[in-house]
Order: C-alpha cells, then sequence, then structure tokens
C-alpha cells in the first residue's frame, strides 16, 4: 500500500516543480547559426487591395533549443504594390507544430490598405528546409480588411532542419 500512495505523491511534487515528461524542446540545427531565408510570396485580399507578389529576405537565428526570424524584408517582385507590405513587431519564434509543419508566432503584416496579425502556420520539409505556405491565413487586424491569404516558399541557407523529442 505505501508503494502504490509514493507514485501519486511523486507525480504531484513533479508537477509542483513545472517539471513534466512534455517539457524537452526541439532541437534545431546547424547550432549556433545564423540561416539566411529567401524565396517568394504572394499576399491575396490584403489589406482590402490588390494580390502583393513579394521575394522575402531576412535570417533565422538558430541556437540549438530555438529558432527566430528576424528582418522578414518584402522586395519587389514585381515593381507593383509589394512595397506597400511590411513585417512589423520582429522577430518571430519559429516552432514546430510536427516533424512536417511550422508556425511562425505573433506575426503581423501592415500595408497602405490595412494589416493582418497572428501565426502563420506552414508546411516543413526537412530534406530541403524548405517552408511552403498553402493558403495559410493570417486574420485581419483591421476593421474592414480581409483576412490575408499567403501563398509561397521561404528557403533556407545553409539548410536548417529540428528534431522533436
Amino acid at each position: 500500500m505505501r508503494k502504490l500512495l509514493a507514485l501519486p505523491a511523486l507525480s504531484m511534487a513533479i508537477t509542483a516543480t513545472g517539471f513534466t515528461a512534455n517539457t524537452v524542446a526541439e532541437t534545431w540545427s546547424p547550432t549556433g547559426t545564423t540561416a539566411m531565408l529567401s524565396g517568394q510570396m504572394m499576399v491575396s485580399g490584403a489589406f482590402g487591395g490588390p494580390t502583393v507578389f513579394c521575394n522575402p529576405s531576412g535570417g533565422i537565428a538558430l541556437d540549438g533549443s530555438s529558432a527566430t526570424v528576424g528582418a522578414p524584408d518584402l522586395s519587389f517582385a514585381t515593381a507593383l504594390y509589394c512595397g506597400f507590405a511590411l513585417f512589423l513587431d520582429q522577430p518571430y519564434n519559429l516552432e514546430p507544430s510536427s516533424l512536417t509543419s511550422v508556425t511562425l508566432q505573433n506575426v503581423r503584416v501592415a500595408g497602405y490598405f490595412g494589416a493582418c496579425a497572428g501565426d502563420l502556420e506552414g508546411e516543413f520539409d526537412q530534406l530541403t528546409g524548405r517552408i511552403t505556405f498553402n493558403t495559410a491565413i493570417l486574420p485581419s487586424a483591421s476593421p474592414r480588411s480581409p483576412d490575408c491569404v499567403i501563398n509561397g516558399f521561404w528557403d533556407t541557407s545553409p539548410q536548417i532542419s529540428y528534431t522533436i523529442p
């Protein structure tokens, strides 16, 4: 009987200290690197205006246990409209949702006609380090502006990857 009582007590002690079996963080590689990101992005429905075609660029800092996307910049893919969109409130945490998907947390994009904000979901290819956005929704943050719909990809160089315990 004493052995059965000890297990719940141990479980309560572990929970009280904040440690659980699922507290181990993901591991990102290559460790200690800032990977460059580049790609193509199309944002439609955004800002109450036309579809925006951009070539994003920036960096992803990897410290082994986390990945942070900083300074994503939208440069012109076409001479029109891309300059109206800006990433704000950087850096953004990049969190694995599974081995094949990631979440860019607390993203805020603003443009001439409005803004969108929230978490941005993307697919992740472990073999290439590519993040793909297939009709990813970033909710509207403006009263009369629709949600942003994002399609495109970000490539990383060097290629990044992660493991989930």
